[in-house]
């Protein structure tokens, strides 16, 4: 595999599998993020974003304590599945 050349950005690359965790209405909610980067080194920061449509801004928006994860080998279909499955809909 040959190098890829990024350039100067703060994000993370490849991005990781992150998921984030809220408590909604009583219930725990997990989202994957589709983006994430590195704000500062010192203090550490990171940033992401949310849309406004999603289940879990209710809870973030209200400013309730969050959890942040990334995922590893092993955690990858369960990431996928909150990735892919909306926290509003009942199973």
């Amino acid at each position: 595999m040959s190098k890829i050349k990024l350039g100067s950005q703060s994000s993370l690359y490849p991005y990781p599998a992150t998921v984030i965790s809220v408590e909604v209405d009583g219930k725990k909610n997990f989202m994957q993020l589709g983006f994430i980067g590195i704000v500062n080194a010192n203090p550490g920061m990171i940033g992401f974003g949310i849309g406004k449509h999603h289940h879990t801004t209710k809870a973030m928006e209200k400013g309730m304590v969050f959890a942040l994860a990334i995922a590893d080998e092993d955690m990858l279909i369960k990431a996928d599945y909150v990735g892919i499955r909306p926290g509003d809909k009942k199973v």
